[in-house]
């Protein structure tokens, strides 16, 4: 699972991004404007941002545009070695 922000320098914001279709999650959320809450992830390395866990199988990480087509036009002869995408959300921290 992904999600977009603007507010880690990173990424663009929703409205900037041009998908053509929604994803299960992101409508799920959207929805049923439920809360959810995101942990450290506590074992990353490196990186400029921030990891997050929504569960034991789902890390949220930011995602720019580029990516976001990636994850949703990955080649099928590299699947098996790419990440499972699950969706979008869009995250605000309190």
């Amino acid at each position: 699972m992904v999600y977009l922000t603007g507010l880690w320098g990173m990424g663009e914001t929703e409205s900037q991004c041009h998908s053509t279709s929604a994803s299960p999650v992101s409508s799920s959320f959207q929805d049923h404007d439920e809360e959810v809450a995101l942990h450290p992830l506590k074992n990353q390395v490196g990186g400029h941002t921030r990891l997050l866990l929504l569960n034991q199988s789902t890390i949220c990480k930011p995602l720019n545009c580029r990516e976001l087509d990636f994850y949703q036009n990955i080649p099928q002869d590299i699947q098996m070695f790419v990440p499972k995408f699950k969706g979008k959300i869009t995250c605000i921290s309190l």
